[in-house]
């Protein structure tokens, strides 16, 4: 009888110490979420993420190049382009009236890609005829036609204006083309001569 009551003694313990250890083991890993279950369902190759290209960082610009038409209105907003930025290799910024930030970082609606312009480099705010270039206060100090810009003042902006953000140039052109006009010439290949 004490055997017997040893043995259940023992049988009882190695439960205890299994469902400790159980217990324990589920902590560590808890359960799959049904986004992961749906995950491990999928075929291999749809599970992979695609793999994101950075740029080499230079002297580009990264934002899209627009065509003629594209440059006078922007598809998104349907609003016509108060002046554009032109980039060293032909890349067109458009203006709209507000704020037009410049920088690294892809949330600048003028995205450089160089290791030279900070994330949030410069803006150039549009209101009316008023245009203006700030830097803010960037690492790399901006220059206009030649004289740096102290960072945290607004400088007027006119036509032709040369922009230096970091190693890149860029030229300030005041949109004067008629949009529904098709028959004048193409404004920007008449900077750019």
């Amino acid at each position: 009888m004490i055997w017997f009551g040893v043995g259940l003694f023992i049988i009882g313990f190695i439960a205890v110490i299994l469902s400790i250890f159980l217990l324990l083991r589920s902590q560590r890993h808890p359960p799959p979420t049904p986004r992961q279950i749906q995950q491990a369902q999928l075929p291999t190759v749809m599970r992979t993420r695609p793999t994101k290209r950075r740029p080499a960082l230079e002297s580009t610009l990264a934002h899209m190049t627009w065509s003629r038409r594209e440059l006078q209105t922007d598809p998104h907003i349907g609003v016509v382009a108060a002046a554009v930025l032109l980039g060293q290799r032909g890349e067109q910024f458009p203006l709209y009236e507000g704020e037009n930030t410049i920088g690294r970082h892809s949330s600048n609606m003028i995205q450089i890609v160089d290791s030279t312009v900070s994330r949030y480099h410069a803006v150039i705010e549009m209101f009316g005829d008023e245009v203006v270039f700030m830097d803010w206060q960037a690492s790399q100090p901006s220059e206009i036609n030649g004289e740096l810009v102290t960072p945290g003042e607004r400088h007027a902006l006119k036509d032709g204006d040369r922009i230096r953000v970091g190693i890149t140039s860029l030229r300030f052109v005041v949109n004067r083309r008629n949009p529904a006009s098709e028959s004048q010439l193409d404004w920007v290949t008449q900077t750019r001569s």
